[in-house]
């Protein structure tokens, strides 16, 4: 993967392909360029988005132990690892489905602001992380917005981003054929992106969830 690029360079090349006239204006392109780049950030494998992190177990008024993610920096946790042991995670609701289900997996048990703007993982059940536990956590950064002509975007061309916004402008019109079909360009290309940013092979994580007939589901 090249540069990223800036805020002012996907201003001055993606602007004047637009279908609105109301992106002339910064402040209104930078509105649909955040609405669009989220979304494809969300889509897209982006592995220039990935990271490692430490995270230690805690303890609060919502769980008696837990990663807690902070949502506000990370969008997913993709992988847990304590030591030499990488620990698989599954929904709460495979808990409801099979007793033996989740003893030595983390349980994704959703948001709760409470405390802050978390995503919890609570324990596996089998007590083989405790509270204190420092866990070594993959994950994928969330999206920073921009605004200003020298902010970073997570993209190293223009071309992802502006069917992108091509395709929120047509969702606003109503017309969601046209949308899905600059949706596919923009996913298509930042999958060509993402390819070029360690070759041909990037990891795609999978979790297991019986509550769907398919056992592996992608993460991204």
């Amino acid at each position: 993967m090249s540069r990223p690029i800036t805020f002012l360079e996907a201003y001055e090349e993606a602007q004047s392909a637009l279908p609105s006239q109301n992106t002339n204006d910064k402040v209104e392109f930078a509105k649909l360029l955040n609405r669009a780049a989220k979304r494809l950030v969300t889509r897209s494998a982006m592995p220039n988005l990935i990271t490692r992190v430490e995270i230690t177990v805690t303890t609060d008024s919502v769980s008696s132990g837990a990663v807690l993610l902070d949502i506000d920096l990370y969008e997913s946790l993709l992988s847990l690892r304590y030591k030499c042991r990488v620990f698989d995670i599954i929904p709460a609701s495979s808990l409801f489905l099979d007793t033996k289900i989740g003893t030595s997996s983390f349980i994704d048990d959703g948001i709760d602001l409470t405390n802050g703007n978390y995503h919890y993982y609570s324990l596996p059940i089998d007590n083989s992380i405790v509270v204190g536990d420092v866990m070594q956590c993959l994950v994928k950064r969330a999206y920073v917005t921009v605004s200003d002509d020298a902010d970073i975007l997570p993209f190293d061309s223009v071309g992802a981003i502006k069917q992108a916004m091509i395709a929120v402008f047509y969702e606003d019109q109503g017309d969601a054929a046209t949308a899905a079909n600059y949706w596919g360009l923009a996913v298509a290309e930042a999958d060509l992106e993402a390819t070029s940013y360690r070759g041909t092979a990037y990891p795609v994580f999978t979790f297991s969830d019986p509550a769907f007939d398919s056992v592996n589901k992608n993460v991204y």
